[in-house]
Order: structure tokens, then C-alpha cells, then sequence
């Protein structure tokens, strides 16, 4: 069995996390990391971490002791949350027939999450689909640290 995990602490990792950046945790420790593609890229030999500022050295350092470590575990793209299929999800749990529709027809098409947004906001259900993405991905950092023998509070 790894290390606990603060379970709030990847909660919030995941969500703050882009596409263009990788999150791995110490199986020893239970910290969290997070890096940038370009970090990775560093750290991996793609370019010289002498010409970054001090404090990006350190960030690649750790990056490649991230990518090198055994005790280190890569939260994969297995554990990405599918964003479209969340709101898709979100419109479903509504239980108003036509605002359900309204909300299904915003993600059809080009710019779907923006419509999506405008939508949540104007049907002043901002704190609801906050409430339901927060638990998507909660139930995404269970999953993933029952898969990795995490304890997690």
C-alpha cells in the first residue's frame, strides 16, 4: 500500500491541470507535482536547463526526478476527465425537461463549452454544474487512488 494522499489536495491538482501538463505523486509521500509539457520536455533532454531561471531549474529538477523515480506515479490520461462528457452529464441531471434541452443544445456544435457557459450562467446554475464538475472529478481521484493502493483522507 502507497502513502496517503490528502484527497482535496488532488481534487484540486486535477482541476487546476491543463492538457499541456503532467501530474505525478510520490508513492512514498503522498505529494502531489504538477509540470508543464515544456518542463517535461526539459527534463527529459530536449533542452538545456542551464539557460532557465533558478527557479524553473528547480521545477525541471524535480520533473526529472519525477520521470526517473520509481517512487513517483504518473496520473495518465486513463484518469482525464472527459469535459465534454461532464457537461453532457450535467445536462442530463437536470431535471426541468426544457432547460435540459436548452442546456444539450448549447454543447451541440462549434464553440460548445462557451455556449455551455453562458448558459450555466444565464439559467443561474453556476454553483450547481461548480457542485456537480467538483464531484466528477472527486469520484476520478477515488477511482485513481484505489487503482494505485492510495489511501486517501
Amino acid at each position: 500500500m502507497n502513502n496517503a494522499i490528502k484527497l482535496s489536495d488532488l481534487v484540486q491538482t486535477m482541476e487546476s491541470q491543463d492538457d499541456e501538463s503532467e501530474l505525478f505523486v510520490n508513492s512514498r509521500t503522498g505529494e502531489i507535482l504538477i509540470f508543464s509539457e515544456e518542463e517535461i520536455i526539459i527534463a527529459e533532454g530536449g533542452d538545456d536547463p542551464a539557460r532557465f531561471p533558478q527557479w524553473q531549474r528547480e521545477i525541471i529538477e524535480l520533473a526529472n526526478e519525477a520521470l526517473d523515480s520509481d517512487d513517483f506515479i504518473e496520473m495518465g490520461a486513463a484518469h482525464e476527465i472527459d469535459d465534454y462528457a461532464m457537461m453532457r452529464d450535467f445536462c442530463d441531471s437536470i431535471s426541468d425537461a426544457v432547460i435540459s434541452d436548452q442546456l444539450h443544445a448549447s454543447i451541440r456544435g462549434r464553440g460548445a463549452f462557451h455556449h455551455f457557459r453562458k448558459n450555466v450562467e444565464g439559467l443561474e446554475l453556476m454553483e450547481q454544474w461548480l457542485a456537480f464538475k467538483h464531484e466528477a472529478y472527486k469520484k476520478a481521484a477515488i477511482a485513481w487512488c484505489e487503482e494505485n493502493n492510495f489511501n486517501y483522507s
